[in-house]
């Protein structure tokens, strides 16, 4: 540990302090270097994690929590693909609800048919 001159009141400040103890100027050569900031990039557009990916449809930047892969139909032609879409840009055939409620349909009619088919038949 060396004395060196204090650059803003000239007296000995030792080279390890942190500051001048005499008038507070801080010491440049055992400051911090300067921490770089972290690389910010886009947001998901649902909530503040980081985007990883983006929605194949809108291009909104989206994280894995609110981006899904689903099947694709391409109208006029034949086929489809496997595309990352948003929760707005899924195809409303492939939501949950849209799902259930053609199930529900499904068992319903095949409910009534067999109900009718039991009751239209003569008894012996």
């Amino acid at each position: 540990m060396a004395l060196v001159p204090c650059p803003e009141c000239k007296r000995e400040v030792s080279s390890a302090a942190s500051a001048c103890p005499h008038c507070g100027f801080p010491n440049p050569a055992t400051a911090a270097p300067p921490v770089p900031a972290a690389p910010t990039g886009p947001a998901c557009y649902a909530c503040a994690a980081p985007a990883t990916t983006r929605c194949q449809s809108c291009n909104r930047y989206s994280c894995a929590q609110h981006v899904e892969s689903v099947w694709a139909r391409y109208f006029g032609q034949a086929g489809g693909a496997h595309e990352l879409r948003c929760q707005k840009c899924r195809p409303p055939d492939q939501s949950p609800t849209a799902i259930l409620l053609v199930v529900f349909g499904m068992v319903a009619l095949f409910a009534l048919l067999l109900w009718l088919s039991i009751s239209l038949v003569p008894i012996r």
